[in-house]
């Protein structure tokens, strides 16, 4: 899955927004794309508009607004677009012999295979829309359908509560990639033991259980019951109700000792499947996890007890380990809000080695750290900015962040800031720069310019011993970049070319022609 394009003509507050992704990529790059603007911008939005498509496209429904979004999938390129809102969307495919509409009973086949999305904050205008996909989990177990199948669903909405089942998930691949990964990151060793505790659904009440005789496991049916049933049967994890006992308890627990983890997943088709029923149960309030970790050290702890950003860090690239070779879709809002800097710089690279073993997933993000984007390269990030007309554009940075630093990439046209310093000490400078022209003729100037430079002294700015024509210089140089930005109107730095050229005109004007 690689997303070519995003056009949204009008979507809550993105006017004719256009994100082009088709020269994003270079042979050796995985598909990761970093959004990166001012607040306000849009960038959050357009992950948003992603989920409100892939998830009323799952659901067979138009969305309330007109789009056109490409992406490449399963050796196809896959158009969708609606002309407005309201109306059906229209699938069409090319797999580079012939291009085709898709019938709507066959979307789910030019689909990603799950959609992912993470945000920071606790809560986002996309969570309707996957609690949409959540409830349609809970009415097939109220009307005694049962879950036909352990899939994962096609829309998860990532939180750090799922990290007990993606840690237990994925113990049978503990050794590759995601088990050094977790041992690195947080010291993590291997699971020490599980209690898995499943709860009566809400609708089971006791009216709904005595007039259907008090079946087992409050009524459920096919893979979940199926599933409880290979758990009892085993008889390896505590005591666990089985197909001939009343219905009447409230919860039951399967408890997981260590030397038991494997045959627990040994129950399941895959990690992935296993993960699924567990988060399937525990999204519509029948299960909750206690996993306990041992540590490197020989100490143990829960999940809960890792830091916030470890938490977020590995629940994350978990998911992406569980589904590999799938065809998906991450959406994160923010990944790096918990995390120091140093987890920071690592991100990049850190998505880079769990996607290296052909992966296949496209990974967008949204963020404000420079530290993360430091290690991007230049063609997969997009500045998302408004116009003075009120269009929302996103385009590629001449500047590339590799071979900067963090504070050039502050003052560059990825963030336009207009300083590194801190706001106070730059006053002081922005201050002495207006009163060198004045020094030399106004005594109360120069008692004022003696001060400040004293001061600037004191932060570590020997200021006073440059040489006074570079000063002035640098003062009228200081003054023409303050013009410029104030007539951009919109605080936002003026790009590299325009600052070359200012210096380079006042260079011949100044010292050409003599200060």
């Amino acid at each position: 899955m690689e997303l070519l394009e995003l056009d949204l003509p009008d979507y809550r507050g993105l006017r004719d927004f256009a994100l082009d992704l088709t020269d994003s990529l270079h042979a050796s790059q995985h598909p990761v794309t970093v959004l990166i603007g001012r607040n306000g911008a849009g960038k959050s939005r357009a992950l948003h508009a992603l989920v409100e498509i892939f998830g009323n496209l799952r659901l067979g429904k138009g969305t309330d607004f007109a789009f056109r979004l490409c992406y490449e999938l399963r050796g196809n390129v896959v158009t969708v677009a609606q002309s407005a809102g309201g109306r059906s969307a229209v699938v069409r495919a090319s797999n580079g012999f012939r291009e085709f509409r898709v019938r709507k009973a066959d979307w789910f086949g030019y689909l990603p295979d799950h959609l992912f999305g993470y945000q920071a904050i606790y809560a986002s205008p996309w969570d309707s829309v996957f609690q949409q996909h959540v409830e349609s989990d809970v009415e097939s177990l109220r009307h005694e359908n049962g879950l036909a199948g352990f899939e994962l669903r096609p829309l998860i909405q990532s939180r750090v509560d799922q990290l007990p089942l993606i840690l237990l998930a994925l113990v049978p691949q503990w050794a590759e990639k995601f088990g050094p990964f977790v041992a690195k990151t947080a010291g993590v060793h291997k699971i020490a033991n599980a209690d898995l505790v499943i709860r009566r659904p809400k609708w089971a009440t006791s009216r709904y259980l005595r007039d259907r005789g008090w079946p087992p496991y409050w009524g459920l049916v096919g893979a979940t019951l199926e599933l409880f049933e290979r758990i009892a049967s085993i008889g390896r994890f505590g005591s666990i109700p089985d197909s001939v006992s009343p219905g009447r308890y409230t919860d039951f627990r399967i408890s997981i000792a260590g030397q038991d983890v494997d045959a627990f997943c040994s129950l399941f088709d895959s990690d992935l499947s296993m993960f699924a029923a567990l988060e399937r149960l525990q999204s519509i309030g029948m299960l909750t996890a206690h996993v306990q970790l041992s540590t490197i050290g020989g100490a143990t702890l829960s999940p809960a007890d890792l830091s916030a950003g470890e938490q977020q860090l590995l629940t994350v690239l978990g998911l992406l380990r569980l589904q590999r070779g799938g065809e998906s879709l991450f959406l994160l809002d923010e990944p790096a809000a918990h995390f120091h800097p140093d987890w920071s710089q690592r991100w990049y690279e850190s998505v880079r080695e769990m996607l290296d073993d052909g992966q296949q997933s496209h990974f967008i993000t949204a963020t404000h750290d420079p530290t993360l984007v430091a290690n991007v390269p230049r063609e997969q990030i997009r500045i998302v900015r408004k116009t003075a007309s009120g269009r929302t554009v996103a385009h590629v940075p001449e500047t590339d962040p590799r071979g900067r630093s963090v504070g050039g990439l502050l003052t560059s046209e990825l963030y336009g800031l207009q300083s590194q310093l801190d706001q106070h000490t730059q006053h002081l400078i922005d201050r002495q720069y207006e009163l060198l022209p004045l020094a030399d003729q106004d005594p109360d100037a120069r008692a004022e310019l003696e001060q400040l430079t004293s001061a600037l002294d004191d932060l570590g700015f020997a200021t006073d011993r440059r040489d006074h024509t570079v000063s002035l210089f640098l003062a009228e140089l200081a003054r023409r970049r303050r013009d410029l930005i104030a007539a951009a109107g919109s605080g936002i730095l003026p790009d590299s070319h325009e600052i070359a050229e200012m210096v380079r005109l006042l260079f011949d004007e100044r010292f050409s022609r003599g200060l």
